[in-house]
């Protein structure tokens, strides 16, 4: 059970460092089409304007002349001189248009923004998720290893039990065996003085005879 905490705590932190890494780039996209968005608003909002104040000419060639006069080096007058070859109704049509895409522009930003802000709450509700389910994890594994070590302590406690008693049938074994060893000492050592008293009581006894004999025949 503990390897498979471990292993769910191991995946889970993977899957949050993807997801964080998904979420940063999917935020560095939003931001990098807000500005593009926001500098194409302001390049019309100083373009239609301009168009607006144009009076079309329908001169092409003069136009033609203008351009090469500006070259590539300013390319608002270049859209200028062109604008001003359209007739009215053309440039009309033509300033509609940009300001629909600047419309579109602005509703697109707008709607990016609700979804970036979604996925941001999106995003914060995973986190919370994933502490909840990380400390439930770590809580069950801290639990499993507590009972893991309170198993070995138990079972330190019960090998060391079984060690002192091991010793002490031993050390019960050592003395019996030097008991027994004592009593047949004792034993060897009783019989031969009850051997070496009898001796003796027999020689007392024959010296006794002999003197009771002699002291007979006087």
């Amino acid at each position: 059970q503990r390897e498979s905490l471990e292993s769910q705590l191991k995946n889970l932190a993977e899957r949050e460092q993807q997801y964080r890494e998904a979420r940063r780039a999917d935020e560095q996209a939003f931001i990098a089409r807000v500005q593009q968005g926001r500098a194409v608003i302001a390049a019309l909002d100083e373009i239609v304007p301009l168009l607006e104040r144009i009076k079309p000419t329908g001169n092409v060639q003069q136009a033609l002349v203008e351009l090469a006069k500006i070259g590539t080096s300013n390319p608002l007058g270049a859209l200028l001189q062109v604008a001003m070859t359209l007739d009215p109704g053309a440039l009309q049509r033509a300033i509609q248009k940009l300001n629909k895409l600047k419309e579109s522009l602005i509703a697109g930003i707008e709607d990016d923004t609700k979804q970036e802000e979604e996925a941001k709450r999106a995003y914060e509700k995973f986190l919370q998720e994933f502490d909840e389910t990380r400390q439930n994890l770590e809580n069950a594994l801290a639990q499993v290893r507590g009972e893991i070590e309170a198993l070995n302590a138990r079972l330190a406690t019960q090998e060391n039990r079984l060690r002192t008693n091991q010793r002490e049938l031993q050390l019960s074994q050592e003395g019996k065996a030097q008991l027994i060893q004592q009593c047949d000492e004792k034993r060897a050592r009783y019989q031969s003085e009850s051997a070496a008293r009898k001796s003796q009581r027999e020689v007392i006894e024959k010296v006794q005879n002999i003197i009771a004999s002699r002291l007979g025949q006087m």
